[in-house]
């Protein structure tokens, strides 16, 4: 009842500020309170598992969910192994099951994130959720590609701001996102979690 009762008056409080966001689990509430109900996009879907999360909660007209799922040296197993087409294709056959019940609010494009930005107009998306690649260079390309794509009050945001090593994989989110915030002059507001924190960045502190 009482965590209930924080989150009721945490939530309340979106519409005017934004610096304490408890976990990425909040942003669906957030981008209700926003009025950021129009057109988002999910970048690396895998299981489409948040994908299904944010369709549940947010109250917006289309979420594009956006993976090529095919083999690539620079995607690995825990163990180091690179993660097999087959483990792809069996990936996305089951979030083509999970986002299948949201009809046409979902679409599940299997395209790469650079070139399925430019199926996009700038300004065209209420926000942008990343969680592809983990590697500093990817994930500044995603950022790059995908911030003009959002609109003027809207938010780009990503998963797991940290660095180093992470369940055998080389992480280097943090580094991008601050790299990134500097050579914008934009914020990133740091979810409360505290093993793989969520990023936001609000374009409209932009500048």
């Amino acid at each position: 009842m009482l965590r209930k009762l924080l989150k009721q008056t945490l939530r309340a409080t979106y519409p005017y500020q934004h610096f304490l966001i408890r976990s990425r689990a909040e942003f669906p509430f957030l981008l209700n309170a926003l009025k950021l109900t129009g057109i988002g996009a999910e970048i690396g879907v895998k299981h489409g598992t948040y994908s299904q999360y944010l369709l549940t909660h947010w109250r917006g007209q289309k979420l594009f969910s956006i993976d090529p799922y095919f083999e690539s040296e620079v995607e690995v197993e825990a163990d180091g192994r690179v993660v097999t087409q087959m483990s792809h294709d069996a990936c996305y056959a089951r979030a083509r099951e999970k986002l299948a019940p949201f009809g046409a609010r979902s679409t599940l494009l299997r395209e790469a994130s650079p070139q399925a930005a430019e199926n996009f107009q700038d300004g065209a998306l209420d926000f942008c959720y990343i969680d592809a690649l983990h590697q500093f260079e990817p994930v500044l390309l995603d950022m790059e590609a995908w911030f003009p794509k959002i609109k003027c009050t809207g938010i780009l945001a990503g998963h797991d701001y940290i660095n180093g090593e992470w369940r055998g994989v080389r992480y280097g989110v943090k580094t991008a996102v601050d790299e990134f915030c500097r050579a914008n002059n934009v914020r990133a507001v740091i979810s409360h979690e505290t093993d793989t924190p969520s990023w936001f960045i609000f374009k409209s502190r932009a500048g």
